[in-house]
């Protein structure tokens, strides 16, 4: 012990030298501590042992702090002109092997360190390792005071879509008898499944008294290698079908003044263009001859295709999202149906005899068809209802006076009409195969990992972000369903909302103001223009969906309280995937509206599925208070 103790000395000499010579590194971001995670466990021999530990840092060194839970186990600051902690280990005259806790922080950053020694009694010590999606070289490491040999790794089955499938292999090296540092380096290859997959190294003893010591399992290194993230949030993928031409029965000749009005504007892709139907009082002409001064519903677009493809998806932009003036909430589609033909000189197919219904919200809206379309080539929309301007939202009057729910003077305006092929019936497919239903919040009984990475290749969205975690159980609901802290993200974001009167039409029954409908608060945030991917069990007849996003400056949608336009948008759900744009910021809410609650009162399940990190892709999980919770519940709620 004389030897090691001189030898502190000297390091200590040595460190007020070298501190006098280093200087702060400015160009780091305020308040920089940070210390590579291959320096927080050490395996070491029963020795006397030094370590040099990096770090990036601006902060001075007085301001560190560093801890042990052992004396025979200190952190303190470098001797060396580098910056870093040098990790001082005693030499262990114990028989068993011992483990310390150690910790160093500064700047409101904190490290844990795990350190352990082997003593005299017979031990084998190893890392467990973790490593990256990418093909990468790594080591692991053995620490030994007596003969070992490492075994062949025991690959899980159910990582691969091949039985026990190998993606590594590891040296064999001789037994060693005296204390000892062993390196094994080996590659692994990339994982290309949609979540992390693991295998164990065995190293077990040689001679059958170590073994009765160890155990006959000996010990194990677990490799585990994360998965790439995903990303993309188009769980559906998609093909833009380019229409060839569009004619329209209608359009306004004032707005062709302004190089607009016409339904060439619908496939120009370019959403600063628009068409416009008819402004009322202007005069125009049908194909029959007929006179006419305003907008004469039904609006009639017909689209020719290439006829190559299948149809599977049609989505309207309408001006109101992306005008050229800004932001103008007018001529938004409300009810249509829709028809299509496969030669010219054919008779038009109903595509359902129930109407699409667009509830006049604009935006930028997605129509999944209920049958695909093969081949499709000649697409007729008909509109039968849409919305009026700003100073045109008057409601009409019926013979009685009573007000209707028709604006005065509509017309129809959008900037664009897309039609697109899609994976959509090839991932529905999947979904009834892996979850319990539509919004994809439960596994079925018996799915498995192999299940998953199957559809891994048809949704890998869907399979790495959802389906995995809530196999393995870092996401999922809590017991007896109620709030806790380690099931927040799940009981925010799946979650079954109850139906609500249309508060449009309760007013005039109880004679009251016409109040908010944000009855359903999901406790999510979003940015603008952040992926909202949204799935929705089936929606009851009589019953309509909508998702709502408001932000701090407006009070909800225009129910009384009047919020300004630009503060919150309302999109419509359908039942499946639905995939959405944010187009303003703010906190999303769930509109499930009855038309009759008397007889229409079902609750419908939406999931807002998570995204890769809580800012981008789901938005983020800022929750509300529910009698399920606790006031430190809520209390942590307000603290995060």
């Amino acid at each position: 012990m004389k030897r090691f103790s001189i030898l502190c000395i000297i390091l200590a000499a040595a460190e007020l030298f070298a501190f006098s010579c280093v200087k702060e590194n400015k160009e780091l971001p305020a308040d920089t501590f940070r210390i590579d995670s291959d320096y927080l466990s050490f395996a070491v021999t029963q020795s006397d042992t030094m370590a040099f530990i990096p770090v990036t840092t601006n902060i001075p060194e007085s301001e560190w702090k560093m801890s042990s839970d052992s004396p025979w186990c200190s952190l303190g600051r470098s001797v060396t002109s580098e910056r870093g902690l040098m990790l001082t280990i005693l030499a262990n005259t114990d028989w068993d092997k011992r483990e310390a806790g150690l910790s160093a922080e500064a700047g409101g950053n904190r490290y844990d360190f795990k350190v352990r020694q082997l003593g005299y009694g017979p031990a084998i010590i190893v890392d467990d390792i973790f490593v990256g999606p990418a093909a990468a070289n790594v080591t692991m490491k053995v620490v030994s005071n007596i003969a070992y040999r490492v075994e062949e790794p025991i690959f899980d089955p159910t990582d691969n879509t091949v039985e026990g499938e190998p993606w590594f292999s590891v040296p064999i090296k001789p037994s060693r008898r005296s204390f000892a540092e062993d390196s094994y380096p080996f590659k692994v290859t990339s994982n290309m499944l949609p979540g992390p997959r693991r295998a164990r190294i065995p190293v077990k003893a040689v001679e059958e008294k170590h073994a009765q010591v160890i155990g006959k399992d000996g010990v194990v290194c677990t490799v585990t290698q994360n998965a790439v993230p995903q990303t993309n949030t188009k769980v559906v993928a998609e093909q833009l079908i380019k229409p060839l031409s569009a004619k329209s029965n209608q359009f306004s000749t004032n707005e062709s003044s302004y190089g607009n009005g016409t339904a060439d504007k619908l496939i120009d892709s370019n959403y600063a263009t628009y068409y416009h139907s008819p402004w009322s009082e202007e005069a125009w002409t049908d194909g029959g001859g007929a006179q006419h001064s305003s907008t004469v519903f039904p609006v009639e677009w017909e689209f020719e295709l290439p006829g190559d493809r299948r149809l599977d998806l049609i989505r309207i932009m309408h001006r109101d999202y992306y005008g050229v003036n800004g932001a103008h909430p007018r001529g938004r589609i409300g009810q249509f149906m829709l028809y299509h033909k496969a030669d010219a000189g054919d008779e038009w197919t109903l595509v359902s005899e129930t109407p699409f219904d667009l509830k006049r919200l604009g935006g930028y809206q997605s129509v999944n068809l209920p049958e695909s379309i093969e081949n499709a080539r000649f697409i007729r929309i008909s509109i039968l209802n849409g919305d009026a301007d700003e100073s045109g939202r008057a409601k009409k009057k019926d013979e009685s006076g009573e007000y209707t729910d028709e604006p005065e003077d509509p017309y129809i305006t959008c900037a664009e009409v897309e039609f697109y092929n899609t994976n959509q019936s090839d991932v529905n497919e999947w979904i009834d195969r892996i979850f319990t239903d539509a919004s994809c919040s439960a596994l079925k009984d018996g799915v498995g990992k192999k299940d998953i990475i199957e559809m891994f290749a048809v949704a890998p969205y869907l399979a790495s972000n959802v389906a995995i975690p809530l196999l393995e159980g870092s996401y999922g609901p809590s017991e007896g369903g109620k709030f806790d802290q380690d099931h927040k993200q799940y009981y925010f974001r799946a979650h079954t909302y109850p139906a609500y009167s249309d508060v449009a039409k309760v007013n005039k029954v109880m004679h009251t103001k016409i109040y908010s409908a944000l009855d359903n608060p999901t406790g999510i945030h979003v940015q603008k223009d952040a992926d909202l991917l949204v799935c929705v069990d089936k929606i009851p007849q009589g019953q309509t969906v909508t998702l709502g996003i408001y932000g701090d400056r407006g009070t909800g949608p225009v129910y009384g309280g009047g919020a300004e336009e630009e503060d919150g948008a309302l999109m419509s759900l359908t039942q499946g995937i639905n995939t959405l744009v944010a187009p303003v910021e703010g906190m999303v809410y769930v509109l499930n509206t009855s038309s009759d609650l008397t007889v229409y009162n079902e609750p419908v399940k939406v999931h807002i599925l998570p995204g890769p990190d809580k800012t981008s892709a789901g938005g983020d999980v800022q929750g509300y208070f529910d009698l399920s919770m606790t006031d430190a519940d809520y209390k942590k709620l307000l603290e995060e």
